[in-house]
């Protein structure tokens, strides 16, 4: 018997990865799609904490949070009230950890005082 003649009279049965129902017992189905790789994240942390995560104008995030990375460059505005807002440009690919430090925003209490006028 040649080896042709014993692969066409060979069972599907004892051929697992032909038959439908062995496959979704391996978790896969004869129609998927092709599996994608996990989510790459970007960790953003600032110091202080709680500053709001702007990306185009939407809040995408509150600080310590993971943003998803994309394929190219973002620039993130980070917002937290009585600080500076900070400008973060996000770059394409993922895996690195942001950190920003946010600037107090000067009081009008801190302002100094008037200069004292001469009455001369």
């Amino acid at each position: 018997e040649s080896a042709s003649e014993s692969a066409s009279d060979s069972d599907p049965e004892d051929d697992p990865g032909s038959d439908p129902d062995s496959l979704a017992e391996a978790g896969a189905s004869p129609d998927a799609e092709p599996a994608l790789g996990p989510a790459v994240f970007q960790r953003v942390v600032s110091s202080p904490p709680d500053a709001s995560v702007r990306i185009a104008g939407r809040v995408v995030c509150s600080t310590p949070c993971r943003l998803e990375a994309s394929e190219g460059r973002r620039v993130a505005v980070l917002t937290r009230p009585g600080y500076a807002r900070a400008r973060l440009v996000v770059p394409p690919g993922g895996g690195e950890e942001l950190r920003v430090t946010l600037r107090r925003e000067r009081a009008a209490a801190e302002a100094p005082p008037p200069l004292p006028v001469d009455p001369f």
